[in-house]
């Protein structure tokens, strides 16, 4: 049933949209041929589209934003939407992707960059400072001004005999240095614990064995987790309903298994 549904891959890809955040949404497209019902395609729908609010409390299931509803949002129609949730935590789909605490990480470690260009630029190239004598004209100010920022893009300037700049060097504060570096490698050691489940693709030592391989690796049992969460998902709420379409509720609904396991050792299975 799955083969004739198309771009089933970038559908599957759609659906782990919720590892990142929460819950993913995608609309089924039915299509009748002959006397039998098949699904045509999965189509994405953005989170935006939906909410969990209520007047109440949160719900459990998220309600469809329309025109006539722009706020309370509207209830899915039935085998319409499959609705992929990632429990990352416990409580809401919407707070429960990983996206949630990555942001501070993200946001903390642009923070350190920008700081770290800042201290580049002042620390890395000498104070340029121009004297002026009492007397000099607004024009002779300014373009003494002028000749001192050029000396920090063209390395060149023209002064009058009446002027004089001098290069001020600044000496580098080495412990401000390994500070901004420490917490932006930091940061990329927790984004890749959160995601992969480890840090060794930030910390995998070329050339060492098992290092690179364990850097492309995510920890099997949050592989096997994810695969779990997708294949139910899409047994109750896309294969059971093409069985209702088919053949009635009376029938049983088939598993969907993604294989995932760990590769074993056949030599010493063998």
């Amino acid at each position: 049933m799955l083969e004739y549904v198309e771009d089933l891959e970038g559908a599957l890809f759609d659906s782990l949209d919720a590892i990142a955040k929460g819950f993913a949404v995608q609309e089924v497209f039915w299509d009748i041929i002959g006397r039998q019902v098949w699904v045509k395609r999965l189509k994405w729908v953005h989170q935006k589209r939906f909410t969990f609010y209520s007047m109440n409390s949160l719900l459990e299931f998220p309600r469809l934003l329309t025109d006539a509803q722009p706020v309370l949002g509207e209830e899915l129609p039935p085998f319409k939407f499959v609705f992929h949730r990632h429990r990352a935590r416990s409580g809401a789909a919407a707070r429960g992707g990983l996206s949630r605490p990555l942001a501070y990480i993200y946001l903390f470690s642009q923070f350190s960059l920008k700081d770290w260009v800042i201290f580049n630029d002042l620390y890395s190239v000498p104070m340029r400072v121009g004297k002026y004598k009492s007397g000099a004209t607004p024009d002779d100010i300014a373009k003494l001004k002028q000749a001192v920022s050029n000396l920090g893009t063209d390395a060149a300037a023209v002064l009058s005999d009446s002027t004089m700049v001098e290069l001020l060097e600044t000496k580098n504060r080495a412990g401000d240095v390994p500070t901004f570096k420490e917490f932006i490698d930091w940061s990329g050691r927790m984004t890749s614990r959160v995601i992969l489940g480890h840090t060794g693709s930030s910390e995998a030592t070329p050339g060492k064995l098992g290092g690179e391989h364990m850097a492309r690796q995510i920890r099997q049992d949050l592989l096997e987790h994810d695969a779990r969460a997708l294949q139910n998902t899409l047994k109750f709420q896309l294969i059971w309903p093409w069985v209702v379409y088919q053949f009635g509720k009376e029938k049983a609904c088939p598993n969907l298994i993604f294989h995932c396991e760990a590769e074993g050792n056949l030599e010493s299975l063998v």
